[in-house]
């Protein structure tokens, strides 16, 4: 049998956790032929503003959580270990434009001048989408002004937007603090513009309520036909025939992507991620094929 083409939407490149050699390994191995490199502007520094620290302690006392010390360092080392700069993204896909492209990152809770600044970058540097993240950014999409302009930059630059949806790793594992990354929010957004979205996780992830936006997230794919999802770190969808039924529905499989979210997902290799698809009994090849190549190639416009 001949071997599956895949093309990866979701993978990070963490300078302090996996050298760029070993993800072309990775790659090679589960037959990705492509894989979409992803930006992160996280700022531990964020977690000494007033207004955010106190909207943390504000979430964290509602639910019983009163060591904030403990939370402040636990999410200032995520915020570090993730941070990949645009630059950084931009370098890879030069070195290796055969199986890389990239997305840039903004901090969205930044001030406008910081804002403009990054954008530019992305833009010069020929990145192919912004990744935004309502949790290790913090912001709310209907409260924060950049969020606007974002999307009037992704419309204007031909950009595609990754919005992370679902919780976060560490404390972000929290619902609570986690709640601003409901792909709700964005509805507003993906009527005005005509910028395509890839909601990252399917809205799904959560280790204590899993497919906890799934609905909200299906409700966007049905009323628009430029949504995109992507199922790293969620998989385990496809191995739900209740949750395949709703797709089929929802026609969600001709914009469905592959996504492995490596090398954040604890001990899972890009194969193991791709396998766990394969070996779903609940989805037609055909399924698989858009899954894992065509809806990417389309979406992305690789030939």
């Amino acid at each position: 049998m001949e071997r599956r083409e895949i093309i990866d939407v979701h993978v990070h490149p963490l300078k302090r956790i996996v050298s760029v050699e070993e993800i072309i390994r990775e790659m090679d191995r589960a037959g990705v032929v492509k894989a979409v490199l992803l930006a992160m502007d996280t700022d531990p520094g964020n977690l000494d503003r007033v207004k955010i620290k106190k909207r943390i302690m504000e979430k964290t006392r509602s639910i019983y959580i009163w060591n904030y010390s403990s939370l402040y360092l636990q999410m200032k080392k995520i915020l570090y270990y993730a941070k990949t700069t645009n630059e950084y993204i931009a370098s890879l896909v030069s070195k290796y434009p055969e199986k890389f492209t990239g997305f840039g990152s903004v901090d969205l809770c930044k001030d406008r001048e910081y804002f403009e600044k990054q954008m530019e970058k992305i833009v010069k540097l020929k990145l192919r989408g912004v990744k935004i993240l309502p949790t290790l950014q913090f912001f709310h999409p209907l409260k924060n002004k950049n969020v606007k302009r974002v999307w009037e930059w992704a419309e204007r630059n031909n950009l595609i937007i990754m919005f992370h949806s679902g919780c976060d790793p560490g404390p972000w594992e929290l619902t609570d603090l986690s709640s601003d990354a409901n792909p709700k929010y964005i509805e507003p957004l993906i009527e005005k513009y005509n910028v395509p979205v890839i909601i990252a996780h399917c809205g799904s992830y959560s280790s204590s309520e899993p497919g906890i936006w799934l609905k909200e997230t299906l409700e966007l794919v049905k009323e628009h036909d430029d949504v995109w999802l992507d199922l790293s770190s969620v998989g385990y969808l496809l191995r739900e025939e209740e949750v395949v039924e709703m797709f089929r529905e929802y026609r969600v499989f001709n914009n469905l992507l592959f996504g492995s979210d490596f090398p954040v997902l604890w001990g899972m290799s890009i194969s193991d991620s791709v396998n766990y698809i394969e070996n779903s009994p609940f989805i037609q090849e055909s399924e698989k094929e858009r899954v894992f190549f065509k809806n990417a190639a389309r979406l992305f416009k690789f030939k």
